[in-house]
């Protein structure tokens, strides 16, 4: 299983799906951040088929981008065409970011209604505007504030950086978990840009 896989679109996604069972794998978690994004059941559906199609030894569930455009009664048909969580990008923080969220709290209905249907909220936690070293910690308080809001809402932090996350997440119980991405331990920030001691 890789449960956090970016499959892209077009000529990217024809080339790439097919390697995800050479790289062992033969389920999958797919992000929704595409140009557009996917907002619906329809284009989740749609998407899904064109996976199938590329590669079709494969698993996929699907995710939907958090937003505005996310109807609470679209959810239930997300779910059946195999949608299984929304993931959250912050706005403007990574590849196809731009229509991030900005503040949680609009989206409190929404993640009543996922409580209820049992679908997942992933977050990629990050404070836009703040450096890149501090911004999975300066986020931190807000996992425990949805986490209290909604304490049946499975929640995945992902790709976790840093011990106060992975220790938060662990002291938060069953419904958060985390992701960690082996690239981020193979090519850590230090290695990009040097010590700074």
């Amino acid at each position: 299983d890789d449960m956090h896989v970016h499959l892209r679109q077009g000529d990217m996604m024809q080339a790439v799906a097919p390697t995800v069972r050479l790289g062992g794998c033969d389920r999958v978690l797919v992000m929704p951040n595409l140009t557009p994004p996917i907002y619906t059941s329809q284009q989740a559906l749609e998407y899904k088929q064109q996976l199938e199609a590329a590669a079709p030894h494969v698993q996929y569930f699907m995710t939907l981008y958090l937003g505005p455009q996310v109807k609470i009664e679209d959810l239930a048909a997300a779910k059946a065409v195999g949608v299984t969580g929304l993931k959250s990008y912050p706005k403007g923080v990574t590849t196809n970011s731009e229509s991030g969220v900005e503040s949680y709290e609009g989206f409190y209905p929404i993640f009543r209604e996922m409580e209820r249907l049992d679908l997942i909220l992933h977050i990629h936690g990050e404070v836009p505007g703040e450096c890149v070293l501090n911004a999975e910690e300066k986020f931190l308080p807000e996992l425990e504030k949805l986490h209290a809001a909604f304490p049946k809402l499975r929640i995945v932090l992902e790709h976790v950086t840093s011990a106060r996350a992975v220790d938060l997440v662990k002291r938060l119980g069953d419904t958060v978990a985390a992701t960690v991405t082996a690239h981020h331990l193979e090519l850590p920030i230090d290695d990009v840009f040097g010590r700074s001691h």
